[in-house]
């Protein structure tokens, strides 16, 4: 499974430096939080809280911020115009929903990968078919046991 392309899919049209430092400011979260949570060095959020508008960085490191606020409790607004982010109304609401797109994200990818490399499992014999997308859980399940721990809120 390459991960740099199930990782492009997760990350917005959109990511302001005005966002990432709005959002940890209603969460009263420090650089160095968001920064362990998000898998990325201080200097970085650092750097890229320096900015002005949109961000341009590494798709994964963009969308590992974002999904580290999001599971904090924020929900951003993907507004070209007007950009902007707010608290979740519900913050259990907001946590599924970010962490179930997520998933849903990676085993997409993950399948289009695996049947594109092998079409002929879509005629194949249906229990091929269910292997190859329990293969698929299993990897996205492998993915998110590593990634996750650092990224969740809680102590």
């Amino acid at each position: 499974m390459t991960q740099g392309v199930l990782l492009r899919r997760n990350v917005p049209a959109l990511l302001t430096a005005e966002q990432i430092r709005a959002a940890r400011a209603m969460l009263r979260m420090e650089q160095t939080q968001l920064a362990e949570r998000a898998g990325v060095s201080v200097e970085t959020i650092k750097r890229l809280e320096g900015a002005q508008g949109p961000l341009r960085a590494q798709h994964d490191t963009l969308n590992s911020i974002r999904k580290a606020l999001e599971y904090a409790g924020v929900e951003f607004i993907d507004d070209a115009d007007r950009p902007g982010v707010r608290l979740a109304k519900e913050p259990l609401s907001a946590f599924l929903s970010a962490i179930t797109e997520e998933i849903a994200s990676l085993a997409r990818a993950d399948l289009e990968i695996r049947l594109s490399r092998d079409p002929s499992l879509m005629e194949g014999p249906r229990k091929q078919l269910i292997n190859t997308v329990l293969e698929s859980v299993a990897a996205v399940q492998g993915l998110l046991k590593h990634s996750l721990p650092r990224r969740l809120p809680g102590k």
